[in-house]
């Protein structure tokens, strides 16, 4: 999207109170960063923070708002700054700028010493940044020092009472991914245990800002997920390092898993636990593995379920240890001790499968379905009868296997639908006959439309599409392009009843800009007249909403 030409991708409405904003000299404080990145604050119902890059064409390569806005990739407040910034860039006000090691290169070290000791005493967490980087390499002083920056970061994007919003939390973050960084340059250098601290800290004080933070977009948890990953790439770099070093990060593991912070976190505090068992090599480090293993399980807070959760968990470690270093046979009979975990069975079940032992695995299944049925356990059910239906398949057992996807299907399974049709000769009659009866079970079933409508589409049944489509009409704007060349008088009847209803609910200008869009489709269809009549139908019919009159007439035939 062009800087220049990014009027025509995007809405016309979203266009118009973006040129209002920038005439009300809404678009504040427009700023360069390095390289061609911008930053401004727009007045709307609050101030926004827009961020826009450009590459040396004047392409968007990335822009964001932190609105609340969700109807489109652009907001107004972007494309109000979009109208700006090109202003400016043609009068050449936005022009290149010295990089800022041109700028630092020029001064004196007296002169960089003092800037540092300026922006250290004025701007919160930059001491700490700085102390950071001039900390001793590895120790307890620079973990403190890490801990020291993360927290100084989250203080600041803190409210009154210790609170970070939604809003702020990528602020809040900023020291963690810079400690994150910091550990990774560690690694790079092979500098394990020193790495390890850093992320480990990084892990303890994101989870301790999960307690008075709003993380509903996620950054937090990524932050976790992240350094998570790391630790496991850098385990994987140290089968080749020496036995030392192996031991130390195992250890280091072991104790930071066992920490109080996990409380309540177990998928993390497995996720340490699952790095750890990549590095045994003796007894004793299994043993360790096995009490710290028990001690989660133990420890484990919560629910029945999230404590069987984690036994499950360390069940699936321990069979595939057993599976690398003592042959399938040991492990074949641990895992027939543990089939009341389902992913244990799980487990059984396809090696059954991969041997070709259908049998095997049929019984596997059908005994799970029976013990989870009891336990109500539908989920469950649902993924023994597909392991039972591959079964079936890879036997060539047609009866069975038809008569079970016709429960299969129900669930909205296409490959099920997919793999059945094969069974049947083509042109085959009985084909026609079982399929009536699955769609007549899928049309009952909600779980099963949106495979319901593909099936009708795939086999050409149009007209029980167009049923399906009249007993909701807002179902048009989904399947109107299959419609349109069978039943194109009915397609335009259906849209005509859709924008009516839809307008008799609209509330606020979002909803008239919807019913405006729902009559150029009426008018992309070929119902050009159908829509100029509509419209004149609207316009008379709520004379007392302004707004919608505005979006109506914004409309051209």
């Amino acid at each position: 999207m062009n800087l220049y030409h990014f009027p025509s991708s995007i809405d016309s409405a979203v266009i118009y109170r973006a040129k209002e904003y920038v005439s009300e000299g809404r678009v504040k404080s427009l700023k360069r960063l390095a390289g061609r990145k911008y930053t401004a604050e727009v007045r709307g119902y609050e101030d926004y923070q827009v961020y826009v890059e450009l590459d040396e064409e004047d392409n968007v390569l990335e822009s964001d708002c932190n609105c609340p806005y969700d109807f489109g990739p652009i907001c107004k407040h972007q494309a109000a700054v979009f109208l700006v910034l090109r202003d400016r860039i043609a009068e050449g006000e936005a022009g290149p700028e010295p990089s800022l090691r041109e700028l630092l290169e020029a001064e004196s070290k007296e002169t960089l010493v003092s800037i540092l000791l300026s922006i250290a005493s004025d701007a919160g967490p930059a001491e700490e940044r700085i102390r950071l980087h001039l900390s001793k390499v590895g120790g307890e002083e620079e973990v403190a020092e890490c801990r020291a920056l993360i927290q100084s970061y989250i203080y600041r994007n803190s409210d009154q009472h210790g609170f970070v919003n939604w809003r702020s939390v990528r602020d809040a973050v900023e020291g963690a991914v810079i400690v994150a960084d910091k550990a990774a340059a560690a690694f790079d250098g092979q500098e394990w245990l020193r790495g390890l601290d850093m992320h480990l800290c990084v892990i303890e004080e994101m989870i301790e800002l999960l307690q008075s933070a709003d993380d509903s977009g996620g950054g937090v948890g990524m932050i976790i997920e992240s350094s998570l990953e790391a630790i496991g790439r850098m385990v994987q770099e140290l089968q080749s390092a020496s036995d030392a070093e192996r031991v130390a990060v195992f250890r280091r593991l072991l104790s930071d898993l066992q920490r109080s912070c996990y409380d309540g976190w177990s998928d993390w505090q497995l996720a340490l636990l699952e790095s750890a068992d990549e590095l045994i090599a003796s007894e004793e480090m299994q043993q360790a593995w096995d009490e710290a293993a028990g001690a989660i399980s133990d420890d484990s807070t919560g629910s029945e379920w999230s404590r069987g959760y984690v036994d499950e968990r360390v069940a699936v470690l321990r069979y595939e240890r057993l599976l690398e270093q003592s042959g399938e046979s040991q492990a074949s009979l641990y895992l027939d001790e543990q089939l009341h975990f389902p992913a244990l069975r799980d487990i059984a079940i396809r090696a059954a499968l991969g041997r070709g032992d259908a049998e095997e695995a049929i019984r596997l299944a059908e005994a799970g379905e029976a013990a989870d049925q009891a336990r109500g356990l539908p989920g469950l059910v649902h993924r023994w009868k597909k392991h039972r239906f591959e079964a079936y398949r890879s036997s060539g057992r047609l009866e069975p296997l038809r008569a079970l996807g016709l429960e299969l299907v129900g669930s909205g399974e296409y490959e099920v639908y997919r793999t059945v049709k094969g069974t049947f000769p083509e042109n085959e009659s009985a084909w026609s006959f079982y399929l009536q009866e699955m769609l007549d079970r899928m049309a009952q079933d909600p779980r099963a439309q949106e495979l319901y409508t593909r099936i009708l589409v795939e086999e050409r049944m149009f007209a029980r599409l167009l049923a399906y489509v009249r007993e909701a009409p807002y179902r048009i704007e989904s399947f109107y392009g299959s419609l349109q060349p069978h039943f194109p008088d009915e397609v335009k009847s259906l849209f005509l009843t859709y924008i009516e209803l839809r307008a008799d609910r609209s509330k606020d200008r979002r909803d008239y800009a919807d019913v405006s869009r729902i009559i150029r489709l009426l008018q992309q269809v070929g119902g050009r007249e159908e829509a100029y009549r509509i419209t004149g139908e609207l316009l008379a019919k709520y004379p007392r909403r302004p707004a919608m009159r505005e979006e109506l007439e914004k409309l051209v035939f």
